[in-house]
C-alpha cells in the first residue's frame, strides 16, 4: 500500500467514525425523547446506557451509570430495581 492509499484509507476511516458518532448522537436524542425507561445492560449485567427519563428518575448522570467502581455499581443496581418496580406499578394500573 503506497502513501496515497494509506492517506485515502485513513480519511475513509475518519469519515466512518464521524458518521457513527453522528448516528449515536441522533439515537440518544430519540431515546431521550421517549417518556419510558430505556436502559441497556451488558451480558454480565453492568450498565452501558440509560436514557434521560431514567437519569431524571434516579438523579444519576450517564457517567454515574457507566462508572465501574463498586459504590457506583450498588447505586446503579438500586436504580434498575427502582425503575423496574415503578414500571411494574404503572403496568398494573
Amino acid at each position: 500500500m503506497d502513501v496515497t492509499e494509506q492517506h485515502e484509507a485513513r480519511a475513509a476511516l475518519q469519515t466512518a467514525f464521524e458518521q457513527i458518532k453522528a448516528e449515536e448522537i441522533e439515537l440518544r436524542r430519540m431515546t431521550d425523547a421517549v417518556a419510558s425507561y430505556i436502559y441497556v445492560l451488558r451480558p454480565d449485567g453492568t450498565p452501558l446506557y440509560a436514557n434521560q427519563t431514567v437519569l431524571d428518575y434516579t438523579g444519576l448522570t450517564l457517567e454515574d451509570v457507566q462508572r465501574e467502581d463498586q459504590r457506583a455499581r450498588s447505586s446503579t443496581r438500586r436504580m434498575w430495581k427502582g425503575c423496574a418496580r415503578s414500571a411494574m406499578r404503572r403496568s398494573r394500573a
